[in-house]
């Protein structure tokens, strides 16, 4: 018979184990709401994910948000590098605020307000964005 033991100290409890159905990946909720891309005169729109960066939303769906150098020197969206850029141009009040770090990478290129990390944007309702803008 096989015993559940604990994840810290590896001590067993004497409650038989029963195979877990529970799973250490977040589930994601489609939200009710659409990111409409402009990309490079190219119009896509598709549902967004909750609880998920506006990147990973752009990235998962087949939206290119890196130029070519850019893929090979990006950050993967870990907020350090600010090449992510994309510009808001509808729904910018459905974003959340910009943190210190993306405020400091985006006025030190002289970036509008408009202009986002999608690695730290996160949305709550519909969008309308441009990859690739230029600053």
């Amino acid at each position: 018979m096989a015993f559940a033991t604990s994840a810290f100290f590896g001590a067993k409890t004497g409650v038989p184990a029963k195979k877990s159905t529970c799973s250490l990946r977040m589930t994601l909720t489609r939200v009710d709401t659409d990111i409409t891309v402009n990309e490079s005169g190219n119009l896509k729109s598709f549902p967004a994910d909750s609880g998920v960066d506006l990147r990973r939303n752009l990235l998962e769906n087949g939206v290119d948000v890196y130029t070519f150098g850019q893929k090979l020197r990006n950050c993967g969206g870990n907020g350090s590098c600010g090449l992510c850029r994309v510009k808001v141009t509808a729904g910018l009040e459905n974003t959340n605020d910009r943190t210190p770090k993306e405020d400091f990478l985006l006025n030190k290129v002289g970036a509008d307000v408009n202009i986002r990390l999608a690695c730290r944007t996160m949305i709550d309702g519909p969008v309308s964005i441009e990859t690739k803008p230029e600053i």
